[in-house]
């Protein structure tokens, strides 16, 4: 494996990104569109500006696909999850409840019915993840970095996981190998009865 020259990426455990989803009150126009933001987030991998551009017919409901512009005007087309599709129809029941002006294609908004900028979504995850994770960057990026680790720790192909993020080079996804070695490495260490060492075997 190559050497790590940064930090590993910040990463929820699967419990906590169930636990931020459970906390959003989806009974209001806004808390159902950071619902459907979350969802598609971790659900495709998305940046949070490719998530952000994306318009209200961005999404294809019969393949469940969605067709983004990556980093350098590179398209590509992401997969998308039930359970995040059916956040974004909830959503788009009530985005007009939002006040969006006549014509606004943004798919996402802001309470005050403008598109949803991406000041405003961190500091809502922010927000959200506060008493969930203790990580210090709870960025929107975070669920990106949980989709790609989630993916590998269930066995999913590196190249495969690699196509989905969007990224040029098999070298940017290789960090999140380590996470999940990282990952194992904890719960081996937790569990397993002969993992560290004792003082009665010194």
């Amino acid at each position: 494996m190559p050497k790590l020259d940064k930090p590993l990426p910040s990463v929820l455990q699967e419990a906590q990104v169930g636990h931020a989803l459970e906390r959003i009150d989806r009974s209001t126009p806004w808390g159902c569109c950071l619902a459907a933001l979350v969802e598609l987030l971790y659900s495709s991998g998305m940046r949070i500006s490719e998530a952000l551009s994306l318009e209200c017919d961005s999404i294809d409901p019969a393949a469940l696909t969605v067709r983004v512009v990556g980093k350098g005007g590179k398209e590509r087309i992401v997969l998308l999850g039930k359970r995040a599709f059916e956040a974004i129809e909830q959503y788009k029941r009530c985005r007009a409840a939002l006040g969006p002006a006549v014509g606004e294609r943004a798919l996402f908004l802001s309470p005050r019915g403008k598109p949803l900028r991406p000041a405003q979504a961190w500091r809502a995850i922010r927000k959200l993840l506060d008493g969930i994770s203790d990580a210090p960057r709870r960025s929107p990026h975070i669920f990106r970095h949980s989709f790609a680790t989630h993916l590998l720790d269930r066995g999913a192909d590196l190249q495969a996981v690699s196509m989905l993020l969007g990224h040029s080079s098999l070298r940017s996804t290789q960090v999140y190998t380590h996470v999940s070695i990282e990952r194992l490495r904890q719960a081996y260490t937790q569990a397993h009865p002969r993992a560290t060492s004792s003082e009665k075997d010194q």
